[in-house]
């Protein structure tokens, strides 16, 4: 399951658990070079995650997806130019 969340989001398993604060892959890539100028709010939007229980953290997993699942019909509406 962790290791799923760290794919999902492109991030190394250490940070999701707290050990650290850099988000970096282990191959030397970071979330700042794939993500650019979004990549503080994706920083924060981690910083969330630590410290959730188990089953805050499921529930927050089920709504990031349903938020995925909303945006994914929305651009099928109205795609982006």
């Amino acid at each position: 399951m962790i290791l799923a969340l760290a794919d999902f989001f492109d991030v190394s398993v250490d940070y999701l658990v707290g050990r650290t604060n850099d988000p970096a892959f282990s191959r030397g890539e970071k979330t700042t070079e794939a993500f650019g100028s979004a990549s503080s709010d994706r920083e924060k939007f981690f910083d969330e995650f630590n410290g959730l229980r188990k089953e805050n953290l499921d529930k927050a997993i089920s709504y990031v997806a349903l938020l995925r699942e909303i945006q994914r019909r929305e651009e099928e509406i109205s795609p982006l130019s």
